[in-house]
């Protein structure tokens, strides 16, 4: 599925990129905890239209006797940027980010 950038609003590009730093799943509690700048409701809201327009999986966490719902981004944050921006800027990108840390 190629996603485009359009597809987002502001806050739901702003609430995937903190998911994309939350490795393994969170849960929408988890996060507003880890993220206190959004407010309860709104990262409510905001992931679940994220999970409807494709961008999070759901999976199910039973670390208790109860299931935990945990949401991750179901692409890497690299194909993430190349559907947004195309291969070859990611590419680019990355090149050169590896040339100016590799440059003393």
């Amino acid at each position: 599925m190629k996603l485009k950038m359009v597809d987002l609003t502001k806050i739901e590009y702003r609430v995937l990129i903190s998911l994309y730093e939350c490795e393994g799943g969170i849960t929408k509690r988890n996060f507003v905890k880890k993220y206190p700048e959004f407010k309860l409701n709104t990262a409510y809201l905001v992931i679940d239209r994220l999970v409807d327009k494709g961008y999070l999986e759901m999976n199910y966490s039973k670390k208790t006797e109860l299931s935990e719902k945990l949401f991750s981004p179901i692409k890497s944050i690299t194909d993430f940027y190349s559907d947004m921006f195309g291969i070859c800027a990611v590419d680019r990108t990355v090149k050169k980010v590896i040339r100016e840390l590799t440059d003393y």
